[in-house]
């Protein structure tokens, strides 16, 4: 018999348990690991980027984006909108971004790949699955209790 005290904060799954899951570790902002994110603010980024970078500004600031490797434009953006919120007045930028491709398949560009190591920035995690599968995975996924909770 178990208590999960706090259900809406400790009962969704932080970025620490997400590394756990995918067996992986955020490739920036390796500060907001803790940060724990609901399943309702899941949402898988399939629009321009225009329109993404819309979503950013009018969705809840805690939303979990997931992506598929191969949109450059919409991890930069995702970073460029973070920056942005730094410089100004705004309130705290808490979005995370998933990348995801299958490895035999797709990779993140070299390019990109260096731009995200040299910043701190928002939470980036960088996932060997497919966006369906990786979105699966964090719905069935059942969080367990963490010591730095």
């Amino acid at each position: 018999l178990g208590c999960v005290p706090d259900r809406p904060y400790l009962g969704c799954p932080a970025l620490a348990d997400l590394e756990k899951l995918f067996r992986t570790e955020l490739v920036c902002g390796h500060v907001h690991r803790f940060r724990h994110y609901t399943i309702d603010d899941l949402n898988l980024v399939t629009t321009s980027l225009s329109r993404f970078l819309e979503n950013l500004r009018e969705k809840n600031p805690r939303t979990l984006y997931v992506a598929h490797v191969t949109r450059d434009d919409l991890i930069l953006g995702f970073m460029a909108e973070y920056q942005r919120t730094r410089r100004e007045n705004e309130p705290p930028f808490e979005g995370a971004l998933i990348i995801c491709g299958r490895k035999t398949k797709y990779q993140l560009s070299t390019e990109v790949k260096d731009m995200l190591s040299c910043l701190d920035g928002a939470p980036v995690m960088v996932v060997e699955l497919s966006t369906h599968q990786a979105m699966q995975k964090i719905h069935a996924f059942t969080p367990k209790l963490n010591i730095d909770d």
